[in-house]
């Protein structure tokens, strides 16, 4: 079905905490939450995470294998792909039924293949005797860290403060979701999950402004 179908006319279920929502049991496709969530519908989007957050958790765990499992956090590599299909939500389509499930395994293999060639571009197997020291970062890594770094905060600066506090909690605290929920009195941890992951589009849009 196609993600542009027209969704049910069903009454959404009220707001109880400003920028989340309580769930909704309507059993609509996913071209229709895909719809309903273009219209700025966040009951939608908690739905849809909701739905697909466990199969997303399989793929990532079956992707994530051996030494990959040192580079990237499977709620991390999660998260990175359902950001993603936010920022590509007004423009995406469901041509098939399993169309936004490959859609976001190829996301997930993407990322996995990027922090690989990214170990492996800074990995040199050069032979050192057994007493030399490690070598420090070098000035030109500090600059380039540095740099990232003052984009970043200028960028999470132009985010609304709920955002901002969602993804310090997240990304710089490493919050779970429950406790990011308590927090900021989200009626559920999912809550504070699809909440996040609007703020972490948010932001990267700002990052890719710069």
């Amino acid at each position: 079905m196609n993600a542009s179908a027209t969704s049910e006319s069903s009454v959404r279920p009220p707001t109880s905490v400003v920028g989340f929502s309580e769930p909704s049991t309507a059993l609509d496709t996913t071209a229709d939450l895909v719809a309903r969530i273009r219209g700025g519908d966040q009951v939608a989007l908690e739905m849809l995470i909701n739905r697909i957050l466990p199969s997303l958790r399989r793929i990532g765990h079956k992707r994530l294998a051996g030494h990959a499992r040192s580079l990237l956090d499977i709620d991390d590599l999660v998260q990175d792909a359902l950001v993603s299909l936010v920022r590509r939500l007004p423009h995406f389509v469901c041509h098939t039924p399993g169309g936004l499930l490959a859609y976001l395994q190829r996301v997930i293999v993407n990322r996995i293949i990027d922090a690989t060639r990214k170990r492996a571009s800074r990995v040199e197997w050069i032979a050192l005797p057994d007493d030399c020291e490690g070598q420090a970062e070098s000035p030109l890594q500090r600059v380039i860290d540095k740099e990232e770094m003052l984009r970043y905060r200028a960028a999470l600066l132009r985010l609304k403060p709920r955002d901002r506090q969602l993804i310090v909690m997240r990304i710089e605290h490493r919050l779970s979701y429950p406790e990011i929920a308590t927090h900021l009195g989200a009626p559920s941890p999912n809550a504070a999950r699809v909440a996040l992951i609007r703020a972490m589009a948010r932001l990267v849009s700002a990052l890719e402004a710069d």
